[in-house]
């Protein structure tokens, strides 16, 4: 039975190091004094290798191509519709909210806006989503009727409600957003 320390290539890069894991796998790692130990994940003998160990004895991330992170592109939504508002918000918004919360609120909304529309029944052709209705013809009862997708939760469902109406104050609020918050502030 052939060992696997054996078959690997013997290294005398300065400050690579083999370590085995828990499971006895050989991994190998960058050691520096006084910095912690960084994992080496590229193939050894490479290029790629000798660029991710450069990188690591400068102190600078590795970004291979495979561990770019591409941006999401998100389509543009026509002026008018739910998703346009919340495409707006998010563009305008994350000076008052922390990352986190906008990242709740992100996920809620494009959530909301991909519901079929109607709910049950034949979707309709011209407005397929939620997302492309116009909101300034949005009502308390479909906020409402959003706030029930989710009745098996009540928490995520009052959570809807409140990223819905966080989505919508600014300076063409609907009347429904405003009945909304009357109504919970004298609850």
């Amino acid at each position: 039975m052939m060992d696997v320390a054996s078959t690997m290539v013997k290294f005398n890069l300065k400050g690579v190091v083999e370590d085995r894991d828990r499971h006895g796998n050989i991994r190998l790692y960058f050691r520096a004094p006084g910095r912690k130990k960084i994992r080496l994940r590229e193939k050894p003998g490479s290029a790629e290798f000798h660029e991710e160990v450069r990188c690591a004895r400068d102190g600078v991330p590795y970004a291979s191509a495979q561990n770019v992170v591409r941006p999401v592109v998100r389509p543009v939504a026509p002026r008018g519709s739910l998703m346009w508002l919340c495409q707006e918000y998010f563009r305008r918004g994350g000076a008052e909210v922390g990352e986190d919360t906008m990242l709740r609120r992100r996920t809620i909304l494009e959530g909301v806006c991909k519901l079929p529309h109607p709910l049950s029944g034949p979707v309709n052709p011209d407005f397929s989503t939620k997302g492309s209705l116009p909101f300034g013809a949005m009502k308390r009862s479909h906020v409402k009727e959003l706030r029930d997708t989710r009745s098996d939760a009540p928490g995520a469902a009052n959570n809807i409600t409140k990223a819905i109406r966080q989505c919508s104050l600014g300076p063409r609020m609907p009347r429904w957003s405003r009945s909304i918050r009357q109504t919970e502030q004298s609850a």
